[in-house]
């Protein structure tokens, strides 16, 4: 338009007006008159002919405008645009093209013309990009709608946890933070509530994780129930959940009376039967509590403690709660160091290799059991019912057990050169960990061959713990162990999760009466009837039964009345160092104990 009017001369102007002579723009541009009606009656005159102007262009010199006091004629130019409800003008004055009107005619008309139709385009062009410009402000809308709902979305995967609609860690931590500072200004009493679920691995791996989704989504409603309007219940990860209780009684000691009897009451509540698609299950758990608002802490150490307390209560045997003190702390963190100090042993080997021999009813040697010592290299003897889970929770399992393997090959070789020792089986105790690794039938026949050992004089001991998880699995990993003549027996049977109906699939050569039967037999009849069952099941399975922990002659002349044959005890020889149980097989008389 600049460039347009710029050409035709100065007191020319050209203009974009509404329907309603409303003027919309303007060459040269005048701030105050846009906007405004245009109330010159040549003006709307010109504009209003609506007939002339429809039909293409009008062209008239019948126009005055005032020029400051005076008035002057001017020719205008009108052209309607079509397609929109819009008239542009040119007006050029009569100084402009009066001294040689008629000469200049062509020239004018066709500047005119120009001007009318660069005006035209541009007011296409104007048009065309306000309705992009609403059409980017529409989509610019709907992408701000969008943005603004996908940060609801965020805000609520930030805080909320999706499963089970519980708060979530983050914002667990937020609220614990606020309850810090509210205890810096009014002495009060909260407590920590960290809530582990017991054996829900074993959940999983058994019925599938949609049936662990189930049981999380059914324990999160309890947990609700059993706190007040103002406690925080939040789902911490995993099968962790972590309540903040708030409004403890200050006057209490240490605020913890009412953490307990609410922790009692989510285990009464957590251990009703469950029916999770088409199964019924009960579930435990395990509680850390501690209590903050006496003594400056961070939410960092408020959940360690609560989370140190959980970690003794489940060791206490699951199923109950504890509470935090100086010397869970302190246990603690000796844990922490010994499964350090642990892991450094694997590493090196520093692990001492015991032997403890079994014994057939006319009292031959027949095996031995490998049993590990450990003693650290701050002179501390550690004891395996300590050192072997504290393997299995920090990993080394399966290094560990490598190196049993490795100590019974080794041996089984050296022994057969020995004619007194070549015929003894070996027995060493695997873990879930190591049945469950893909790579473990492998490495042991690797081994096994290395030594040219036969794979007949090694049998391995597992625990029923070992077929709760992945039982399918397990059994197919003990086939295939089986098919490679390995002898495997069936450990602490009866102390644990017994079961006719894995029992009968499991291909096991034995099984071994745990030592706390034993011991009941002089106790009463309750260990009696008890290892009588296990004697009459192995006889109908076909397979072998030894008792361990055998100590006095009544034992085991109770065993051998009863139909158990095979023996393992103090009755006949402790475990004993490698040097000491070759001479001792060596130098054996079958005399028979007093």
């Amino acid at each position: 338009m600049k460039k347009v009017g710029s050409n035709l001369g100065s007191g020319a102007s050209i203009s974009l007006y509404r329907n309603d002579y409303i003027l919309m723009t303007r060459w040269p541009f005048v701030d105050k008159l846009v906007g405004i009606k245009n109330s010159n009656s040549a003006t709307q005159e010109i504009i209003g002919d609506r007939t002339t102007v429809e039909h293409g262009l009008l062209i008239t010199d019948k126009a005055r405008f005032s020029t400051g006091t005076a008035s002057e004629p001017r020719m205008v130019a009108a052209r309607v645009v079509n397609e929109f409800p819009f008239i542009a003008t040119v007006v050029i004055p009569k100084s402009l093209y009066a001294p040689n009107f008629f000469s200049h005619v062509g020239w004018i008309l066709g500047l005119l013309t120009i001007g009318l139709i660069l005006l035209f385009t541009f007011v296409r062009h104007v048009l065309f990009a306000n309705s992009q410009i609403n059409l980017e402000l529409l989509e610019r809308g709907l992408v701000q709608k969008a943005l603004g709902d996908a940060n609801e979305k965020l805000e609520t995967l930030a805080y909320i946890d999706l499963l089970t609609g519980l708060p979530n860690r983050q914002n667990l931590i937020e609220q614990l933070n606020l309850a810090i500072d509210k205890c810096k200004i009014t002495p009060s009493h909260y407590a920590i509530l960290f809530i582990d679920l017991d054996n829900f691995k074993e959940l999983n791996d058994r019925y599938g994780h949609d049936r662990g989704d189930l049981l999380l989504t059914k324990v999160a409603k309890q947990l609700l129930a059993c706190v007040g309007s103002d406690d925080i219940v939040s789902r911490f990860g995993g099968d962790e959940f972590v309540i903040l209780l708030s409004h403890l009684e200050y006057k209490e000691i240490d605020g913890t009376y009412t953490a307990e009897l609410i922790s009692q009451k989510i285990l009464n509540t957590l251990t009703q039967t469950k029916h999770l698609d088409g199964i019924e299950y009960r579930c435990s758990a395990s509680i850390g509590i501690t209590i903050f608002g006496q003594e400056p802490l961070s939410e960092f150490e408020i959940i360690k403690r609560a989370d140190i307390a959980m970690y003794h209560a489940k060791m206490s045997g699951r199923n109950t709660f504890s509470i935090f003190n100086a010397q869970l702390q302190k246990d603690f963190e000796y844990k922490l160091h010994l499964g350090e100090l642990l892991k450094d042993a694997i590493e090196q080997n520093h692990f001492e290799y015991y032997y403890q021999p079994q014994f057939d009813n006319h009292l031959n040697i027949i095996g031995a059991e490998l049993l590990l010592r450990w003693k650290t290299i701050e002179g501390d003897e550690i004891l395996p019912n300590i050192f072997i889970p504290l393997a299995e929770q920090n990993g080394l399992m399966i290094k560990l057990g490598n190196l049993a393997i490795e100590n019974a090959a080794t041996q089984i070789a050296a022994w057969s050169t020995f004619p007194f020792l070549s015929n003894l089986t070996l027995a060493i105790n695997i873990s879930s960990q190591q049945i469950e690794d893909t790579n473990f039938v492998h490495s042991l026949i690797t081994c096994l061959n290395s030594h040219q050992v036969k794979a007949s004089q090694l049998r391995l001991e597992l625990t029923e713990s070992v077929l709760i998880t992945k039982f399918e699995d397990a059994i197919r990993t003990l086939d295939l162990l089986k098919s490679y003549g390995i002898k495997l027996s069936l450990d602490d049977f009866g102390t644990g999760y017994s079961s006719l109906s894995y029992l009968r699939r499991l291909p096991i050569d034995e099984l071994k009466i745990d030592q706390s039967f034993v011991r009941g037999i002089v106790e009463g009849s309750s260990a009696c009837n008890l290892i009588i069952t296990i004697i009459n099941l192995a006889k109908i399975l076909n397979i072998n039964v030894i008792a361990e922990g055998v100590e006095t002659k009544e034992e085991r002349d109770f065993l051998f009345e009863n139909g158990c044959f095979l023996y393992q005890g103090f009755l006949y020889s402790k475990p004993l160092p490698l040097n000491e149980f070759i001479e001792f097989v060596r130098s054996w008389k079958h005399i028979d104990p007093e």
